[in-house]
């Protein structure tokens, strides 16, 4: 969507302001008179008028060149400074613009008051913030009964304020374009990464004649990006598929497309899976999600089912708002939610990205104090589960030029983004750069490998869920390739994680990842391949997210997510009998770890009783230090001996 921002309206004002304002004002004429004009050449004011003949035919190349010759005639003649300069703006050429205003100044300053908001305007073009500080200042020193313009002077003066600030306090900022596998003459926008950083997609605008948007994606190599591969179909068509987004997990793909047959407005959301290399048949998200407005830059949470995107639709609070969606257990999702204040503006908030953090919201605006065009903003969500107040990620990150997508990486070190600023291309290209350390957001580690089963070796699909240990709230849900039985799970730092893998006929599997108060903030990845134990009298699985207090049978609440998935299993799967066995190491008396291990054991059988599990389908037993699986000598054995487990027995 492109930005509605106060420049949107520049090169029709200038010319209308100074063709009825200015020219009726200072030149109008009387039956039987001439214009008045700052000069006595016959030669300026002859050019000076064939140029307005021009003008009005819109023969404006010739207009300029008349515009020109009139200066040449006379320097001194302010009209054609001004009506040159308005040309100037109108073909967004605003460094020559202010050029040709300040002669004017220089020759008359007191002789038409809005030149000072005509130049402050081409000033915040180009990013000249105290020239324009100053001339909007300026224009308020004047007398005037235009109130419309008054409200937008004061207004632009804010932005010119935080620019000039801004550039007087950098922040670090070493940009790099991502070079010509990504870039070409086309525009490129709309980044998207995986948590790996394997896979990089993004919108390439196509076409010299009617242009169209198509998605790209680029593989890393070596630490290189490749050339970049047009998706094809039946994720591109020739209509446009834009604005895209990937699931950290690299599986899922969300695009707004328009033109489709099953489209319901402007622009709508979709989403398609990918399976062994091979993309799915998009699919429309919805009549809750998608209605006759503008539905677009969708972003998904690391959960799989928070998704974030931008509408002109009605009950927003601007041009375009930021809402939020959820996707439901039966594949259904709920009605959008406005994301507010202090989010949501009268202006226009777009190209949301959720980073997989789940707390904290990157995104493009024009209605908070910025720069001029669109700024980026990050805002994160406090303790009470609301969004803080948006923070501009300053200077030289943002310009005067517009900003239009941010993405940044998981591990919240790196920032991707699109934007005009260089002029490199023909249109807008994608950049990189180090992200400064108050603008990061929490950082994500990831668990990545592949799902087999155990006994065939055969790559299989299955469901991860990652859960909050001390919240019990599910984090990230993703799925295996059933091709490949690749994952790849996000773990924000600084907590503890439960990881639970399930597949139909299969027992689940169990594992928990330490990271609260990890000084080292998980730097390196988690590998990991999940063998899947097909369901079988004589097998085995530990707990490893049963937890119990120190020399106590007395249950942790960080216990209740496994155990609840193991009422879960049980409830599926009807028939099957288990044990509940509980073990120690072999530190202290042997009799205390037996009647410990037994208690243990008990208190799991208790809990799957309470959850309506029937009795008869459970037993339990004590085994203490008897049956160690690893060596005694280390911690690491012994917290591996110190375990609760169950086993088929039916």
């Amino acid at each position: 969507m492109k930005n509605a921002s106060f420049f949107a309206s520049l090169k029709t004002f200038l010319l209308f302001l100074f063709s009825f304002l200015f020219l009726g004002n200072t030149m109008a004429q009387k039956p039987g008179k001439k214009a008045q004009y700052t000069t006595r050449s016959s030669a300026a004011i002859r050019h000076f008028e064939k140029a307005q003949e021009l003008y009005d035919r819109k023969q404006d190349d010739a207009a300029m060149g008349e515009w020109m010759q009139a200066i040449e005639a006379d320097s001194g003649f302010v009209e054609a400074h001004i009506m040159l300069a308005g040309m100037y703006a109108d073909a967004s050429d605003h460094a020559h613009a202010v050029r040709e205003y300040k002669k004017a100044i220089a020759l008359q300053p007191d002789f038409f008051s809005n030149i000072y908001y005509s130049v402050a305007l081409s000033e915040l073009e180009i990013g000249s913030y105290e020239g324009a500080y100053q001339d909007f200042q300026h224009y308020l020193t004047f007398p005037t009964k235009n109130t419309s313009l008054i409200t937008k002077v004061k207004k632009y003066l804010v932005i010119s304020d935080f620019g000039r600030e801004a550039v007087k306090h950098p922040v670090p900022f070493e940009l790099t374009n991502m070079g010509e596998h990504i870039n070409t003459n086309d525009g490129e926008y709309s980044p998207a990464i995986t948590a790996d950083e394997r896979f990089l997609f993004f919108t390439r605008l196509i076409g010299s004649g009617p242009r169209q948007e198509d998605i790209y994606m680029s593989e890393k190599v070596q630490g290189e990006w490749q050339p970049a591969i047009n998706l094809g179909a039946p994720v591109n068509t020739d209509r446009n598929e834009g604005t895209v987004n990937i699931a950290p997990d690299g599986q899922t793909l969300y695009f707004a497309a328009s033109g489709r047959n099953d489209g319901f407005g402007q622009m709508d959301i979709y989403r398609v899976t990918r399976t062994g290399g091979r993309w799915s048949e998009p699919r429309n998200l919805g009549p809750a999600i998608n209605t006759p407005y503008y539905e677009g830059q969708p972003s998904i949470a690391s959960d799989g089912r928070t998704l974030y995107f931008t509408s002109n639709r009605q009950g927003g609070l601007g041009q375009a708002d930021l809402w939020m969606t959820y996707l439901k257990e039966n594949g259904e999702w709920t009605a959008p939610v406005n994301l507010g204040s202090p989010i949501n503006t009268e202006g226009i908030e777009q190209s949301p990205f959720i980073h997989p953090d789940n707390g904290t919201l990157y995104f493009s605006s024009d209605g908070h104090p910025g720069m001029g065009h669109t700024d980026f903003f990050y805002s994160r969500k406090n303790n009470k589960g609301t969004w803080d107040v948006p923070v501009n990620l300053g200077y030289p990150i943002n310009t005067n030029a517009e900003e239009r997508n941010i993405i940044v990486n998981a591990k919240g070190d790196r920032a991707f983004i699109s934007s005009d600023r260089k002029k490199s291309k023909d249109d807008y290209d994608l950049y990189s750069f180090p992200l400064y350390a108050g603008a990061r957001p929490t950082k994500v580690s990831y668990l990545k490998g592949k799902v087999f089963d155990k006994v065939t070796k055969q790559m299989m699909q299955a469901r991860f869920e990652v859960i909050d240990l001390q919240s019990g709230i599910k984090v990230t849900e993703s799925f295996s390739d059933k091709v490949s039985g690749e994952f790849l799970v996000c773990l924000p730092t600084d907590k503890n994680y439960a990881l639970n893998v399930s597949s139909s006929g299969y027992l689940f599997y169990s594992d928990h990842f330490e990271l609260k108060g990890d000084t080292t903030m998980a730097d390196d990845a988690f590998q990991k391949d999940v063998p899947m134990i097909p369901i079988k009298v004589g097998e085995r699985v530990v707990l490893n997210n049963v937890f119990f207090e120190t020399g106590s049978a007395a249950l942790r609440d960080e216990s209740l997510a496994e155990l609840d998935k193991l009422v879960a299993f049980l409830n599926t799967n009807v028939t099957l009998r288990i044990e509940i066995a509980g073990h120690t190491d072999n530190a202290g008396d042997a009799k205390v770890n037996q009647l410990l291990s037994e208690s243990r054991a008990k208190a799991v059988f208790e809990y799957l009783i309470k959850q309506q599990v029937s009795a008869a389908r459970l037993s339990y037993k004590g085994y203490g230090e008897s049956k160690p699986i690893d060596d005694n000598n280390t911690e690491l054995g012994r917290s591996k001996n110190r375990r609760t487990e169950f086993q088929i027995i039916l």
